[in-house]
Parts: structure tokens; sequence; C-alpha cells
């Protein structure tokens, strides 16, 4: 009787010393696995306006070559292309204080390496004296308020986000536009629009000398005038060929480029 127990109770002791080691190389095989998975992303990049245009196609090249994408959309549940390109997305409205503070606790902890603030808006495509003369304090605000007023209030909210990221420079990229330019030779200005990225250039230089401490670098990239909702079919470029030009410039970004202004290609702009 005595002799059967103690059989019973080996036997017992040798099925959960199996099941420990079991459990212990599953648990060791699934870190190692997730740690493959972290090793394997070249890095994290969000993307402000995300769901078409320019901002999906910088979104699918950077996937491509092994980025995390997390994109933003107004509405989350229509951005079918940039969730099947492979994005996170994230809603956003950069006109919005709770929409922008509800993304920043979504992400809360999360290390963020590069922040490309591409959702813009153009409130009319008039040029010069019928510009002027078209143009409301409606317009001027909303204008404003999308392509300056945004951008800066995103990267306030991301930035303990850079804090976070182990990349030997973090980077800021703010969407401009050449007709941000103050002397403009030869072209003249739809009024509300190319106003508001002079803004945002000048807010892009002092940003610049701001976050410099924080190896942070900072800069204005016009992506040229591209095929897209926004730019129009008689546009030039195609957004799949400038934003893949666009995402060599940005990941050869150094720290002494901060505080520039350069085109798609990589040209520097005097502003």
């Amino acid at each position: 009787m005595l002799k059967n127990q103690l059989i019973k109770l080996c036997f017992l002791l040798l099925c959960f010393n199996s099941s420990v080691a079991c459990s212990a190389v599953t648990t060791q095989s699934s870190t190692q696995a997730n740690t493959q998975s972290t090793s394997q992303s070249k890095g994290t990049v969000l993307i402000t306006g995300a769901n078409r245009g320019l901002g999906l196609a910088l979104s699918r090249h950077f996937i491509a070559d092994g980025y995390k994408v997390i994109g933003t959309a107004r509405k989350p549940h229509k951005a079918t292309d940039l969730k099947a390109a492979g994005a996170q997305v994230v809603q956003l409205d950069v006109t919005d204080d709770e929409s922008i503070a509800a993304m920043a606790k979504t992400l809360q902890g999360v290390a963020i390496d590069i922040v490309v603030n591409n959702a813009g808006y153009v409130n009319d495509y008039t040029r010069g004296i019928e510009s002027f003369k078209k143009s409301t304090r409606e317009e001027y605000l909303r204008t404003y308020n999308i392509n300056t007023v945004g951008p800066v209030l995103v990267a306030k909210a991301l930035y303990p986000n850079l804090l976070l990221s182990k990349a030997s420079v973090k980077k800021l990229v703010n969407t401009s536009s050449q007709g941000g330019i103050v002397d403009r030779k030869g072209t003249h200005a739809i009024y509300a629009y190319d106003t508001s990225k002079t803004a945002l250039n000048k807010l892009t230089n002092e940003l610049a000398k701001d976050l410099k401490a924080d190896n942070i670098t900072v800069i204005s990239l016009a992506p040229g005038w591209n095929k897209t909702r926004t730019g129009g079919e008689g546009a030039r470029l195609e957004p799949e060929v400038s934003m893949a030009q666009a995402k060599k410039v940005i990941e050869s970004l150094t720290i002494e480029n901060t505080g520039t202004f350069v085109t798609y290609s990589g040209r520097s702009v005097k502003w």
C-alpha cells in the first residue's frame, strides 16, 4: 500500500516538473519572439493626416522598409487604406484640444523616433489680388489653426514620446510649402495658405533652437506639387515617387540639419 502511494507521488512530481519546464520554455520563447519583433523594427514613426495623399504614401514607404508607423486620421473608421498598409491608426483632429490630449493619452509611454506633421489644409487656389479680395477672417483662422497651430500643439503633445526614443537623433518634420517663402519671385500668393506656411517655418526655426539640447532635429519640408486631392490631377508629381525621396531625406537628417527648410528631394530652401 505504502509502496503504491510512493510510486504515485513520484509520478505526480515528475509531471509537475515537466509542466513547469515546458511553461518556462514557452515563456522564454514568447519573450524572445517579442524581443525579436521589437528589434526587427527600424523605429517608430508617427504621421498626421496619414489616411490619404502624401501621408498615406509616406506611411507605406516607411512600413515597407521595416518601420512601425502610427498614422492619425480624423475618422479612423474610414482609414481603410492606412490600416491595410499595416499602420496603427489613432484618431486625431489637430484643431481639437481634446482630440490631441486623447492621442497623447493613447500613446503615453510609447517611444516615437520620428514625428511628421503632415495634416494640412488649403482654403482656396485663387492667387494674388483675387485671393486678397476673397479672403475672410473665417478662412484665415481655419487655415492657420490647421497648418500652423495644429503642428506645434501636436509637437508639444508628443514631446514626451520623442524624449523616450533611443534613436541617435530624434526627428520632428513639419510639412511646409514653397508658398511659405517670404519673397517668392514671380509667384503670387494664396493669401491664407502661403502665410500660414511662412508662420510654420518660423515655428520650426524656434523649435529647432529649443529642442536641440534634447537631440531633436526639427525641419520644414516642402513636399512639392503632388497629384492628391489637395494638389489636383494637374500636379506634376506622383506621391509614391516624391514621398520615397522624402523618406530618404528624413532618414538622413542629423542634428546639424535642425532649423533648415528643404524640399522632398533634399534641396535647401531659403525662405
